[in-house]
């Protein structure tokens, strides 16, 4: 599999005009196996992908968000991120006919 870094979303507190804040994500994909499928700029507030996903391998993460003070008292309630992975390889076959003809010769191994 191919290595990325993708930003994707980036999470941020009303507070960050008053008081300098760390954030962090706890979650499966985050600080549970599978690791460090998610990570977060605790400055930015900024989440990055870290590898390639695959829906088949896990169809969904839930993660929580959490802004804390630099003295690391909790400054928001932490929020709830559902993760949604999609696999652009599921698509249906699409029969546009309604009936199709075949044939099999005889004698063909089945």
């Amino acid at each position: 599999m191919d290595s990325c870094l993708c930003y994707f979303l980036q999470i941020r507190s009303d507070k960050d005009k008053e008081i300098h804040i760390r954030y962090s994500i706890t979650g499966v994909g985050a600080d549970q196996p599978p690791m460090e499928v998610f990570n977060i700029d605790p400055v930015s507030g900024r989440m990055y992908v870290t590898r390639p996903m695959d829906r088949e391998e896990r169809a969904s993460y839930h993660l929580r968000a959490h802004a804390v003070d630099m003295n690391g008292n909790k400054v928001e309630n932490p929020i709830d991120l559902y993760i949604y992975v999609i696999d652009m390889n599921d698509n249906r076959p699409e029969f546009i006919n309604q009936v199709y003809n075949g044939s099999v010769d005889e004698g063909s191994k089945p």
